[in-house]
């Protein structure tokens, strides 16, 4: 029927349950013979009374390595969550936490090989956790051995004087009536997976998009869909602040001025010769190369070194003003020079660091505010039309539904969307639509503006990683700077003296030349990485048809933010290739 869904419900396991294990053995009368044939040895090392961040780290640490009911790598076994339940290891994770409970959890995450077997200890532990008003009417575990080590092998005093009153006291207590012992057999559970949905929420179920409100009592059934992946999207340059969509959507870092710090060059300009059409060798007169397969290797390796040569000699790329190979030559031999080039390098730190403090809080604006418009309700006047019931479309009536969603979400029948959840919607083709199902009070507009500022939440977070970046390049060029300005020592001085005696001037100043140009090398080197991060660019914006706005695939965006990345133009190019690919259900393979 159009009003029902099949929904799946999750077959039971067919292993042990915990619960399902009937266990007296520790009231059997079993001897002790028969407990300590069972085992070797238990070990034990009780905690030093941890709380808080110090329990919480060592129950970490147990919990990666195992418990096991005989101790363990960590010796915390039987002893550890009988002295716990009992009340005579003090550890816990908050003040008012309770030994017992803890104890209780711990024993279900022994190893079910443990716990799904029979035994005296296992059996104990179970009376404890059933019957914590017993818990303290249990003997006290006290190890009066003159030589205190973790491990105590069977047949030791102190654990048989251990196991002859525990027995003892349970045997006791049971003859009395007092130990209750869980439930062990439960009820099948019959499962009926054909429920009665009301239609807006069966179409959602189904992944309609559905535009009918869902009443009420059924909202807090509201989930956010998967859906398809968003088509391009559109950045609406009313919501940037003024210049601020030309710089994150082209190169992040133009505000720092870099038509002042960046200069880009061809070969040509940059004085060297221009790279030759042609291969450097020939191959065609070669025995191997006379086949016809040979031969279209050949034309293929020469028309891929032409277009290499081509596109090298057009290439301009980007060059530090001040730090081009010429200058750094000419700036590098004085101490003055060396001093500009210390400036410049400062400057570019500065207006970075400044960047990177505008980009913080406007960052933290962003995320905030499109949180807040996300999750706000609206006042009564302006929501009256879009009421979750039908009719009543007052402003009275506004109000009322309007405090219900306030109360719902405060009780967790609404959603209340964090930023995570915005980027998610940002990624989803319907994702505007989802967001006004979740908040019906948000108007069209809004949820746009919402769409809007996550975006630019995410562009200026990749900034600030951008930011970061050139800033480690930066600094790590200041190092060199000094290092330049230095006077040059050569490495093993002391060493080569000791060994040839005294060196001619003539040769130290060689040895110092040659350390210079090493530095001015890797000077120049650290320049160029760091004018390339500088001019970075974004290569999947682009202008609308109407020039209000700028459009982007959010897929792209979404990627960069979550690794601290730019996209290469040609890496954009390749994973566009592969979505359509996908899209079309061709192989590329």
């Amino acid at each position: 029927p159009a009003s029902t869904a099949e929904l799946p419900c999750p077959a039971f396991g067919g292993g042990p349950h915990f619960d399902a294990v009937q266990d007296r053995t520790s009231i059997s009368g079993e001897g002790l013979g028969a407990l300590f044939g069972k085992f070797e040895a238990l070990s034990y090392s009780r905690p030093e009374n941890p709380v808080g961040r110090e329990a919480a780290s060592a129950l970490d640490r147990w919990l990666r390595n195992g418990l096991e009911l005989r101790g363990g790598r960590d010796q915390k076994g039987f002893l550890f969550l009988y002295e716990l339940m009992r009340g005579d290891v003090f550890f816990k994770l908050l003040s008012n936490d309770s030994g017992h409970t803890l104890g209780c959890f711990l024993l279900r995450l022994l190893p079910a090989s443990e716990w799904s077997s029979k035994g005296v200890l296992m059996s104990t532990l179970r009376v404890m956790a059933h019957n914590p008003q017993l818990a303290r009417h249990l003997p006290k575990f006290e190890d009066d051995r003159n030589v205190k080590v973790s491990v105590m092998f069977r047949g030791q005093d102190v654990l048989a004087k251990l196991f002859e009153k525990l027995t003892l006291v349970l045997k006791g207590l049971e003859a009395d009536g007092h130990i209750q012992w869980p439930l062990h057999s439960f009820p099948a559970l019959k499962l009926q997976p054909l429920v009665r949905l009301p239609a807006p929420l069966l179409a959602r179920v189904h992944g309609a998009d559905s535009a009918t409100p869902l009443p009420l009592p059924y909202r807090r059934w509201l989930w956010l869909s998967d859906g398809a992946p968003s088509a391009p999207r559109r950045l609406r340059l009313a919501s940037c602040a003024e210049g601020e969509a030309d710089a994150l959507a082209g190169t992040p870092l133009r505000p720092i001025d870099l038509s002042r710090l960046v200069v880009e060059r061809t070969r040509s300009q940059r004085g060297l010769p221009p790279l030759e059409a042609r291969l450097p060798f020939a191959l065609s007169s070669h025995p191997a190369a006379q086949s016809d397969l040979a031969a279209a290797m050949i034309r293929r390796l020469e028309e891929d070194f032409l277009f290499h040569t081509h596109h090298q000699n057009e290439l301009a790329l980007p060059e530090l003003v001040g730090f081009t190979d010429a200058e750094l030559r000419a700036q590098a031999t004085t101490p003055s020079g060396c001093r500009a080039l210390q400036d410049a390098a400062a400057s570019l730190v500065e207006r970075l660091q400044a960047l990177l403090q505008r980009d913080n809080e406007r960052m933290l604006a962003l995320v905030e505010g499109a949180t807040r418009l996300a999750n706000q309700a609206g006042e009564p006047a302006a929501v009256a039309g879009n009421l979750i019931a039908v009719g009543g479309a007052t402003e009275e009536a506004a109000a009322e539904q309007l405090a219900g969603f306030a109360l719902g979400r405060a009780g967790g029948n609404e959603a209340e969307l964090g930023f995570h959840h915005l980027v998610r919607l940002l990624a989803c083709s319907r994702g505007e639509s989802e967001l006004l199902l979740l908040n019906p009070y948000l108007s069209r507009e809004q949820a746009a503006r919402v769409s809007d500022e996550t975006a630019l939440a995410l562009l200026t977070a990749n900034r600030i990683a951008q930011s970061l970046r050139c800033l480690d390049e930066a600094r790590g060029l200041q190092v060199l700077l000094l290092q330049l300005q230095a006077p040059p020592r050569p490495k093993n001085v002391s060493t080569r003296a000791s060994a040839s005696g005294r060196r001619s001037a003539k040769t130290l100043s060689s040895e110092a030349t040659a350390l210079k140009r090493e530095l001015q090398r890797e000077v120049s080197s650290k320049a160029n990485l760091l004018a390339s991060a500088l001019v970075s660019r974004r290569h999947y914006f682009g202008p609308s048809s109407t020039g209000s706005s700028l459009v982007y695939e959010p897929h792209f965006l979404i990627y960069e933010f979550t690794h601290g990345m730019l996209l290469r133009e040609a890496q954009v190019s390749l994973l566009r290739k592969f979505l359509d690919a996908q899209a079309a259900g061709r192989s590329l393979c």
